[in-house]
């Protein structure tokens, strides 16, 4: 929420012209006129910027949400298909940790009921594949640009709460504000050795990044009840 004033000089008799305004942003304006005795205010004005959205190449929409000097999709991506069109491969529930490098996607808790929601989720090397996975022009964040985020928001103790959303968690979601409207929901995620299960939906959802820490070992970052790690 942002107050502010107009000048008359960027005004018609009917029509002011305001630049410079965030999207997604309630503002507070009014006009006022300056004379040689005093200073005129007008009424207070309410108005909110509209949101700004992109699709994926399945024609699924992402809200826009602008933390600090990021850009970030509200939502978790929902697509079936690289940017190209090319179809990103699935499977039943198999053991894919003895696979190379495997590029799949499934539904989360493979339900698709749960993909409005939760979206979907992908390993690692489909996230990182060449065809691209995000939205034309968007790109999977890197280990920095988590950083920069996590630190904008005051640190890992507290920036989880941050980008929480208060619905869509088990109990205690502890210190959940989405304060900046990101909107993180618990999506959970796939074990990926052993028995293959799905778990943690409601509990927590990993998100990767651009980075492999460790072979074998794409470094993510993880919201919980409690924090961001």
């Amino acid at each position: 929420i942002v107050f502010g004033d107009w000048s008359s000089d960027v005004c018609s008799s009917d029509l002011c012209s305001i630049s410079g305004l965030s999207a997604s942003t309630t503002y507070y304006a009014r006009a006022y006129v300056v004379t040689d005795f005093s200073i005129y205010y007008g009424n207070n004005i309410e108005f909110r910027t509209a949101e700004i959205t992109v699709n994926d190449v399945d024609l699924n929409v992402y809200n826009v949400v602008e933390i600090g000097n990021q850009l970030w999709l509200k939502q978790n991506l929902k697509t079936t298909k690289y940017s190209n069109g090319d179809l990103i491969e699935t499977t039943t529930l198999t053991n894919i940790d003895v696979e190379e490098e495997p590029k799949y996607q499934w539904p989360a808790m493979i339900d698709e009921s749960y993909v409005e929601t939760y979206g979907r989720l992908y390993t690692w090397y489909a996230a990182i594949d060449s065809r691209g996975l995000c939205p034309t022009g968007w790109h999977l964040p890197s280990d920095s640009e988590w950083d920069e985020l996590t630190n904008f928001l005051g640190g890992e103790n507290v920036a989880g709460g941050k980008l929480k959303s208060v619905e869509n968690w088990s109990t205690p979601n502890n210190g959940a504000t989405d304060e900046v409207g990101f909107s993180s929901v618990g999506s959970g995620y796939r074990i990926f050795s052993g028995k293959p299960i799905y778990v943690a939906v409601l509990v927590d959802v990993p998100m990767w990044s651009s980075y492999e820490g460790i072979q074998s070992y794409a470094k993510t970052r993880v919201t919980v009840n409690t924090q961001l790690q």
